[in-house]
């Protein structure tokens, strides 16, 4: 399961800073820099890749788990292009206004 506290937001930041300071300078040489700060990217890159993995599994299994729901509706905000998914249990029966995350806008939606 993919770990998402504070602490680890501060290690992967850590991590961060370390490669900057890494490219920044030091007693190593150009390529030791540029060696060891690859590697360590390398590492951050992989973690980072594995974690979005362990997040978008456990968000496959949220959506079938759900509250019933089968599928998801996919809307697209005319407003801000960006994607939208609804719970088509949570339209009414007519229009039903709703709201985007990403932008505010409000869209009707029959």
């Amino acid at each position: 399961m993919a770990r998402s506290d504070p602490e680890s937001q501060q290690e992967i930041d850590g991590r961060l800073e370390y490669v900057r300071g890494l490219l920044e300078g030091g007693e190593l040489t150009d390529d030791e820099r540029r060696d060891r700060a690859l590697s360590r990217l390398a590492d951050l890159v992989s973690d980072l890749a594995a974690e979005v993995r362990d997040l978008r599994a456990e968000i496959g299994e949220l959506r079938a788990r759900g509250n019933g729901a089968a599928l998801m509706e996919t809307l697209y905000c005319p407003a801000c292009g960006r994607q939208i998914e609804l719970d088509p249990a949570s339209l009414g029966p007519g229009p039903t206004d709703v709201v985007c995350l990403h932008c505010r806008a409000v869209l009707e939606v029959e």
